[in-house]
């Protein structure tokens, strides 16, 4: 609930600040859209590796807040329609005019593209009571060349729109707005919420567990509070990883006329190729301190508890493969491949060395007058 409270803050303060009365509003209300200037919002970044669930996330706050709702804001007034949060995607949309007016204009009156866009939805944002303004998928922005400059002008212009803004941003764009100016970082990036992978031993790990076992049922042969720290070891803590995984591994049991998934199973899958991926970016975030672990680094210092405990499960993988290669090393090779699969260690096969071809007599008897040291080569 932690980045829900974040989001939201204190819920008494937006409505203060923008309706501290039933007459303002009203006086608001008829103001002519020119003339209403709303106070510029700070966006809060809402920003977390790939696949952890930041869209989900938003979801989930949409299905929280309430519907719209007509209410009356006066006696002898005739019903306005409130609304508690905007939501929209950017996806291939690049402008801020082509975000608002889906947001803003019926769809006969779309074509139409009114002269201020902005204004407009500056105002009609306040007369529905609109609190929050989500916005995901930003990264289909960063596919341009002028992505560092598309991505700032549209924050901008959303934020004028003068209520809260919660964008969703991966690493990457976040690192991309921190070469800006400063004072475009100190308006953009002011307000980060970083969404890390939870604890293989937290709670809130176990809880999402629980939660896919009682929708499989039978069907996982697993027990998963047992085998917590695997999945998550094989998963990195990303649910989109974890749906992805048991989604080969039971694609591979189907195969064998299974239709129930093991531990086994999901060591197959993360050996997969289809997950091959998926492995790499696994295997680099569970890496500390390597070139393939930096693209994975938060781009906001964290708090000192969040980053000692991200470090210490990044050792405690590395401890656990350490201990696993030292014990499969020192099996013999039918012992190793007698091994289940979680327990073995995919190797790269070494290239083997061609073979030399074998002297003649006379190229041997050749090479041993060279080495006498006659002081020519030996003639073919």
């Amino acid at each position: 609930m932690a980045p829900f409270s974040q989001m939201l803050g204190p819920p008494q303060i937006p409505g203060r600040f923008n309706y501290p009365s039933d007459h303002s509003y009203l006086q608001t209300l008829y103001t002519h859209q020119e003339s209403f200037s709303p106070p510029v919002q700070t966006p809060t970044c809402l920003t977390g590796p790939a696949g952890i669930g930041k869209t989900s996330l938003l979801q989930a706050l949409g299905r929280l807040l309430p519907p719209p709702i007509e209410l009356e804001p006066a006696p002898n007034h005739g019903p306005v329609l409130f609304t508690s949060h905007w939501s929209i995607e950017v996806r291939q949309r690049v402008n801020a005019n082509s975000l608002l007016q889906q947001l803003v204009l019926p769809l006969e009156e779309r074509s139409a593209r009114p002269r201020n866009l902005g204004a407009l939805a500056a105002k009609l944002a306040h007369r529905a009571g609109v609190a929050l303004f989500l916005v995901d998928e930003l990264q289909f922005l960063t596919q341009s060349g002028t992505a560092n400059t598309l991505i700032t002008k549209l924050l901008y212009e959303l934020s004028y729109v003068g209520i809260p803004l919660v964008y969703v941003a991966n690493y990457s764009m976040c690192k991309l707005l921190q070469k800006r100016p400063e004072q475009d970082r100190q308006r953009l990036l002011a307000n980060p919420i970083v969404m890390l992978p939870t604890q293989p031993d937290s709670q809130d790990w176990m809880a999402y567990l629980r939660a896919i076992q009682k929708v499989l049922g039978t069907t996982l042969q697993i027990d998963v509070l047992q085998e917590r720290g695997t999945i998550y070891y094989l998963s990195a803590g990303l649910k989109r990883l974890v749906k992805q995984l048991l989604r080969r591994a039971y694609e591979l049991a189907w195969h064998t006329g299974r239709r129930y998934v093991t531990i086994a199973d999901l060591h197959d899958a993360y050996n997969d190729t289809p997950y091959a991926i998926s492995r790499q970016q696994v295997e680099a975030m569970l890496s500390p301190h390597s070139k393939r672990s930096s693209e994975y680094v938060c781009p906001f210092p964290l708090p000192r508890v969040a980053a000692q405990a991200l470090a210490q499960q990044q050792e405690e993988r590395k401890r656990i493969k350490i201990l696993n290669d030292i014990q499969v090393s020192a099996l013999t090779t039918t012992e190793r491949d007698n091994l289940p699969t979680e327990l073995t260690t995919p190797r790269q096969a070494k290239p083997s060395r061609p073979k030399r071809p074998k002297l003649s007599a006379q190229e041997l008897r050749k090479t041993h007058e060279y080495r006498l040291n006659t002081g020519q080569i030996p003639s073919k």
